[in-house]
């Protein structure tokens, strides 16, 4: 019986130990304190008047986008263009950066590390 509720014990020690914690939340926002775990956008185009059963439609659509989304998921919704282009140039930007920073990182490898010649082989393709 002891051995009995000492694997119980065990088991559910395993388990608290082990079980993956949700993020921290801010509190104003709601959304994790270290950001967003994705990021969906919608573009509205609001130059033009919107037929009601049209306006329906987009709130229908934007509920469903809302409710799929990946836990700590963020959705943001744009009126223009030129804001959807900002925000693209700075992701693009951000990942450019970070792949410079890693192709530095592999220059300054190369340079500590001698690279062994590889002799070629004398032997033919089938």
């Amino acid at each position: 019986m002891a051995l009995l509720a000492l694997s119980a014990l065990s088991a559910g020690a395993y388990v608290y130990t082990t079980a993956t914690r949700p993020p921290a939340l801010d509190r104003s926002s709601l959304c994790p304190a270290d950001g967003p775990r994705s990021i969906s956008v919608a573009l509205l185009d609001s130059t033009d008047d919107i037929p009601e059963i049209a306006k329906r439609e987009v709130k229908t659509s934007l509920v469903d986008m809302a409710e799929t989304l990946p836990t700590y998921g963020l959705l943001e919704l744009r009126r223009s263009i030129a804001d959807s282009q900002a925000v693209l140039v700075g992701q693009v930007q951000a990942i450019h950066a970070e792949f410079e920073r890693a192709f530095a990182s592999y220059r300054e490898i190369d340079e500590l590390v001698e690279e062994k010649t590889v002799a070629k082989s004398d032997a033919k393709a089938a």
